[in-house]
């Protein structure tokens, strides 16, 4: 609950409560289905793998202990430009009495799990996918704590560097609002 933080939010309203709690199931599909997440937004070129400890893809939704790989790269085994994350727990919540519902996905950055090789203190770095249906507004959101502990920052291009200032568990803000509105994507924005 404490350092650096960023909030992103993508928002749509429904017409009516059937339709917001088809989005809701759709966005929460999309969220669930990490191998997916390259197709839900067509302005990021990256790679998304759910990955078991040994980086072995899966093809299921994400659960509790998995990996996800975001490869910056065509081929995702090729190439250094890998952020790791493991699933530290998927929740979904109701709220009947507020007519609300949210599932989320938690995440932390971790090393590769195929190499020895840990990350240095990572000051509790922490990130959360959520989607949120309060009553006829659909959410998706972002928020993260930390991360920019695990970025390599002492590049000597200044550019290099506020790109990876601007980074957040792998990807810069354009690239997680991108994602967030991916996870929409169902509707007519």
């Amino acid at each position: 609950f404490e350092g650096e933080e960023k909030n992103f939010e993508f928002a749509i309203t429904a017409t009516d409560i059937d339709e917001a709690e088809d989005w809701f199931v759709d966005a929460k599909e999309r969220l669930w289905n990490v191998n997916q997440w390259g197709q839900s937004c067509a302005d990021i070129s990256f790679q998304f793998k759910l990955t078991d400890i040994k980086g072995h893809v899966l093809h299921r939704k994400a659960r509790k202990g998995d990996h996800i790989l975001i490869s910056k790269k065509a081929d995702y085994r090729v190439g250094a430009e890998h952020d790791w994350f493991v699933v530290v727990s998927v929740e979904y919540d109701d709220y009947p009495d507020e007519n609300r519902e949210t599932f989320a996905v938690h995440l932390l950055p971790v090393a590769n799990p195929t190499y020895t090789a840990k990350l240095p203190e990572q000051d509790e770095a922490s990130g959360t996918l959520v989607i949120e249906r309060d009553q006829i507004l659909l959410k998706a959101l972002y928020h993260g704590r930390n991360e920019t502990a695990h970025l390599d920052k002492t590049t000597e291009n200044k550019e290099d560097t506020e790109k990876a200032n601007a980074a957040w568990l792998g990807l810069t803000d354009d690239e997680w609002m991108g994602l967030l509105k991916g996870f929409a994507a169902g509707v007519e924005v």
